[in-house]
């Protein structure tokens, strides 16, 4: 998942902790695009043939189809032969920030074919000439199972955080809830606390996951499914609270891609968000209820 991973555990044990390192290494497995034995390199190397994969990777894979048609297309994950060629073709740390990637970015037509499943065969198949990448929805969606499973054998809660993608389930251990420190990645805008009691919460950026093309272009890896590209615009970093961390993962797509679909997104998840601009404005959207946010040095979290 390129990422560090913080799991808590209120009232529980070290059994708890074990259990979640082992299951973080095995979704890792099954869903890493840079794992040649995972599920989904497997569907990338065989695009177009039904392709074995595990019931976990069936479960993901549904809650993918039901993300790209809640957003009509903004939400691709499959984008990755477009990643690659872009140079984001190896883990991050190993990309090479100097001239990685092609001089020209590739350009895509809209609609190149929908995830297909079988059920009860657990059996998938992704069109021909595509590459899967579940990075970022693979992180919510682990987090969610992660708190759901830690309270299900006897934790009376659990926070997981998947490099941003964040969850909870269960008691909190502060009567606000979990609290919460969303720092901007260029620290141009002051850091602000919010308090989560239960859900998701999920951060994108084009200030991380940044390189240089060829021709010295910056690049990261945001795509627009329309061109293949890098998103672009004014706004560079949106935060997300949802009922999921993987459905909060989704929205944050929706805010680059199609920004004048992102208010209605929200509302239709009962989510909410945080906005910041290139000039350092912030903007809220969605339901404020769902910010019981904090006060950080005088500053107030949105």
């Amino acid at each position: 998942m390129g990422t560090e991973v913080q799991v808590l555990v209120l009232d529980g044990s070290d059994h708890h902790l074990h259990w979640a390192r082992a299951e973080v290494e095995r979704c890792e497995q099954r869903w890493s695009r840079f794992r040649l034995t995972s599920d989904v390199s497997r569907l990338s190397e065989r695009a177009g043939d039904w392709v074995p994969v595990a019931e976990e990777t069936i479960d993901l894979l549904r809650a993918v189809v039901r993300a790209q048609e809640a957003t009509a297309g903004a939400f691709d994950p499959l984008l990755g032969a477009h990643l690659a060629s872009l140079g984001y073709d190896r883990t991050f740390d190993a990309v090479d920030g100097n001239g990685a990637g092609a001089e020209v970015p590739p350009t895509i037509a809209a609609g190149v074919g929908a995830i297909e499943i079988q059920d009860a065969a657990r059996l998938a198949r992704i069109p021909t000439g595509t590459i899967l990448d579940l990075g970022g929805i693979g992180k919510g969606w682990t987090a969610d199972r992660l708190v759901r499973m830690l309270v299900a054998h006897g934790a009376a809660g659990a926070c997981a955080n998947l490099g941003g993608d964040l969850a909870v389930a269960g008691q909190a251990p502060d009567l606000a809830g979990w609290v919460v420190d969303v720092e901007p990645a260029d620290g141009a805008v002051p850091s602000g606390l919010l308090a989560l009691r239960s859900g998701g919460l999920a951060t994108s950026t084009t200030q991380r996951r940044r390189w240089l093309g060829p021709a010295g272009d910056r690049r990261h890896h945001l795509l627009d499914p329309r061109s293949g590209s890098p998103c672009e615009g004014p706004l560079v970093e949106v935060t997300v609270v949802a009922p999921s961390a993987a459905s909060a993962e989704v929205l944050t797509k929706v805010a680059f891609v199609a920004p004048d679909r992102f208010e209605n997104a929200l509302r239709d998840a009962a989510a909410a968000a945080v906005c910041t601009f290139a000039d350092g404005t912030v903007v809220p959207g969605g339901d404020r209820a769902l910010w019981p946010a904090l006060a950080d040095e005088g500053n107030d979290a949105g």
